[in-house]
Order: structure tokens, then C-alpha cells, then sequence
């Protein structure tokens, strides 16, 4: 039986699509789905989300009443937020989703144990290695991301190269001119910018699309590559640090850090590859692997998990 303690995630909601939002909304879906007492606390950004979702809300203006045994759930980034969390006596559990935030709403000379921190909830390994090693800490539980493949999937192909700009627009500006320029034979390839759309929209742009640009930075794991090998593209790109948890040479084209020129020849690599039957499938069979790891039904399992442990204490 769930405990009835309320688990409170608090969520700043952003303008542009931001996934870890879209985790901590999906993470309350979970929970409730399963009789757990969790809401959303909105504290801050506009109303409007760029998805669905059935998470129970609670907003922050509406003054809700804390109960002493509720669980408050807060993000790292956020000082705001972790200000919040220090002023009041409640169990609190930190959600990290990108590591090299893990300093950005601390002030400094704190710790997470000083403002009353008492577990950790982290969304890959790659980022659990990295706050044991920076905090001390030992067997950081992680509850994996996950890809709706229900939205994220392959479709009839075209000869498209999607990309999210956003990171790192000069770099998608220089690669996309400068791939034309080295390689003029491929100019009938098209570019699809996903930018500020939908969930939705951007899942079936990627649905149509052949290859996916990776332009992602410090990423606490990449999720825009995963939706991108669930979606049946060759991906094409940079790391972003994080991504290397789940990047190999046999479900992409991977390339060092912002080394433009690199990423310029692999895509034109990625490009013959589409002509490569036996090749292009045995990439495709190992992306859509790697992004099966990340399911719903795994991200289920883990979440469960942690949580029947946290509200049992």
C-alpha cells in the first residue's frame, strides 16, 4: 500500500521545451498513477507547458498549507528554490538532473546537508559517478530517463537532417554552411530545425527525419540523441559529456566536443551510410537498443523503487 505522505516536486516551468520539467511533471504522473499523494508545485514560470500532462498541480501563489510529514522535491539549479527548502522542516530530496548545475543554487560554502537534504534522486549513472565523487556519497539511486515510444518511433524516411540548435547555434550555423560547402554533392539534403516546438511536433519532425545533428553541452545525459535512435535516425554529433553513458561508434556518429570540422565529415559519413543497407540497419538496430534501455517501464520500475523506500522511513 503507497504511503499517504505527499511527495512535492517543485518545478520552475521554462518558455522553451526543457526535459528535465517534462521529467518532474512525468515523475508525479507515475507516482499518482501508482496511489502515491504526488503534485507538481509550481513555483514559478508561465502556466502553459510545451506537453501533455495529467500531473496533478499545485501552485505556490495559492499559499498551500505544508503538512509535517510531506516530502519536498527540489532541483538543483534553483536558488530560489533551494532558499525555500532550507527555511522549512520538511524531509527533503534533492532531484538532480544535470550534475554540472549540482553548484548552481547552493550557496556558496553550503552543502546539500545544510540546507536539509536527506536523499538524492538522480537521473543517470553517469551523473550518480559524479556526485559520489564530488560529495562523498555512496550508491546514488538512479531512476533512468525514459522515451515515449508511443511519440518517438520511426516513420517512412526522408532524406533530412534534423537539429536542435539551441546549445550551440554557432556551431549549428558553421556545420550546416560548411557541410555544403565540403560537400556540394549532398546539397539536395534537407535541414529541419527543431526549435521551441511542441513535443508533439518535434517527435514527428524527428519521426521524418534520417539523420539528427547532436549539438548538445554540458548535458547531465542527452536526451534529444535518445528520442532521436528511438525515432529510427542515424545521429550524428557531440557528446555533451553526459552522453557518453549510452554513445558507442555502433549506434552513431560520434564525435570530441564542439570539433566542428569533425562533425562536418561525419555527417557526410552518416549520409553515405543511408545508402548502405546492410550497414544503415544494423546502426538503427543498435540505437533503437540503447534507446530502449530508457523506457517507460524501466523509468516505472526505478521510480517505485526509491520511492517506497523514501516514504517507508
Amino acid at each position: 500500500m503507497p504511503s499517504t505522505r505527499r511527495i512535492l516536486f517543485m518545478s520552475v516551468n521554462y518558455s522553451n521545451p526543457a526535459g528535465g520539467v517534462r521529467t518532474v511533471y512525468r515523475h508525479a504522473e507515475i507516482l499518482r498513477r501508482h496511489g502515491f499523494q504526488a503534485s507538481v508545485l509550481h513555483v514559478g514560470g508561465p502556466d502553459q507547458l510545451h506537453f501533455e500532462t495529467n500531473a496533478h498541480v499545485i501552485r505556490a501563489t495559492d499559499n498551500p498549507p505544508f503538512r509535517e510529514d510531506d516530502i519536498l522535491v527540489v532541483n538543483e539549479d534553483r536558488r530560489e528554490c533551494l532558499d525555500f527548502a532550507a527555511s522549512i522542516n520538511l524531509t527533503k530530496v534533492l532531484f538532480l538532473q544535470n550534475h554540472f548545475f549540482m553548484f548552481e543554487g547552493l550557496p556558496e560554502g553550503l552543502g546539500y546537508g545544510d540546507i536539509g537534504i536527506t536523499h538524492y534522486l538522480i537521473g543517470s549513472a553517469w551523473m550518480a559517478r559524479a556526485m559520489e565523487e564530488l560529495l562523498g556519497l555512496e550508491d546514488v539511486p538512479v531512476v533512468r530517463y525514459a522515451i515515449d515510444k508511443a511519440r518517438f518511433f520511426p516513420e517512412a524516411k526522408r532524406r533530412k537532417i534534423a537539429y536542435m540548435p539551441r546549445k550551440l547555434p554557432l556551431a549549428a550555423r558553421f556545420i550546416r554552411r560548411a557541410f555544403r560547402q565540403r560537400y556540394p554533392e549532398y546539397a539536395d539534403i534537407e535541414w529541419e530545425e527543431i526549435s521551441g516546438l511542441p513535443e508533439a511536433e518535434a517527435a514527428r519532425r524527428l519521426r521524418q527525419s534520417a539523420i539528427f545533428l547532436a549539438l548538445g553541452r554540458t548535458e547531465g545525459l542527452g536526451l534529444p540523441p535518445l528520442e532521436a535512435m528511438s525515432s529510427g535516425c542515424l545521429p550524428v554529433g557531440f557528446p555533451g559529456d553526459g552522453g557518453k553513458e549510452y554513445m558507442t561508434a555502433e549506434n552513431g556518429f560520434w564525435v570530441e566536443q564542439e570539433d566542428m570540422m569533425a562533425c562536418v565529415h561525419a555527417l557526410a559519413e552518416a549520409v553515405r551510410v543511408l545508402e548502405q543497407p546492410d550497414r544503415l540497419k544494423a546502426m538503427l538496430a543498435n540505437g533503437a537498443n540503447t534507446a530502449g534501455y530508457y523506457s517507460m517501464d524501466g523509468m516505472e520500475a526505478d521510480l517505485l523503487a526509491f520511492w517506497e523506500q523514501v516514504t517507508a522511513v
